[in-house]
Formats: C-alpha cells, sequence, structure tokens
C-alpha cells in the first residue's frame, strides 16, 4: 500500500509501517494529484498529520491537491471542514503558506472562477478567532482582492 492510499484510509499503523520502514517513501507523493498531508488534513486525521510532519523528512506542507483546473492548499482543506487542531499544527509550521487557499478554474475559460484563501474565508464566516490567528503572520495578505464569478453566492 502506497503512503498516499494509507493516508486516504486513515490508516494510522500503515502510515507508521510505512514510514519507519527502510524503503525510500515520497512523502510528499510528487507523482499524485495530491499529497498525503493532504489527506490527512481532509480527513481531520491529526495523528497522521502529526507522524507526517514528525519524519523528519522535508514535507511539502503547501502542496495540497492540484490537478489542472483546481487546487486548494493543506491549511485550507483543514479549515474549510472545521479541524481547528490540525489548523493550530499547521500554523506552527515554518514555511506555511497562509495565504494560500483553493482556487477553482473553469476550463471554458482559462480562469478562476472561485478563490477563498484562509482570511477571507475566517472574515466571510465570521470567525474572529481565525482572523486573529492569521493576522499575527508578517506575511498575510490583508488587502489581497478576491475574484468570484460565481454569482449564486
Amino acid at each position: 500500500m502506497s503512503l498516499n492510499k494509507a493516508c486516504k484510509n486513515g490508516d494510522v499503523s500503515q502510515v507508521q509501517l510505512l514510514l519507519s520502514g527502510d524503503e525510500v517513501v515520497d512523502i510528499n507523493d510528487q507523482y499524485s494529484y495530491s499529497s498525503p498531508l493532504y489527506a490527512a488534513c481532509k480527513l481531520g486525521n491529526i495523528a497522521i498529520v502529526k507522524l507526517l510532519l514528525a519524519t523528519g523528512r522535508r514535507v511539502n506542507i503547501n502542496k495540497g491537491v492540484h490537478c489542472y483546473t483546481d487546487y486548494c492548499s493543506n491549511l485550507f482543506a483543514a479549515y474549510m471542514r472545521g479541524f481547528r487542531d490540525i489548523v493550530k499544527l499547521l500554523l506552527t509550521i515554518d514555511g506555511i503558506n497562509v495565504n494560500d487557499g483553493c482556487y477553482l478554474m473553469s476550463t471554458s475559460f482559462q480562469h478562476y472562477d472561485k478563490q477563498d484563501f484562509p482570511l477571507y474565508y475566517a472574515c466571510k464566516i465570521g470567525d474572529y478567532e481565525m482572523v486573529k490567528w492569521l493576522l499575527k503572520f508578517e506575511d498575510i495578505e490583508v488587502n489581497r482582492a478576491i475574484f468570484n464569478y460565481d454569482v449564486s453566492g
């Protein structure tokens, strides 16, 4: 079983086994559309998130899911689903991009139909606590423009 599959299945013991073995494991799963860390963040599995971050290997903390038209960061995937414990953990990691969110592209027009970023999303839903956490970061983009072509709201 691959590391990505074990993470998608929420199989903590299999993840431990794969990470502890002598075999070289691609922790960022560069040949897949989504990373093992993204799978764990999306499922809210903090045990696997901690395992992946504790490996001592360079985990790409900002690569989430990416395909030809859409992108979503690990941080935003966890936040959007309400996994605050994972969000708090990710916010302690050096190199986390607090401005990285989700982009959904319209393939017919080749522009982004919808963009959401953690600070914008926190303001939009009235999450004052998250707004305070995010504003602590020096590189937070408070004036970032949001281009949403989704007229349904």
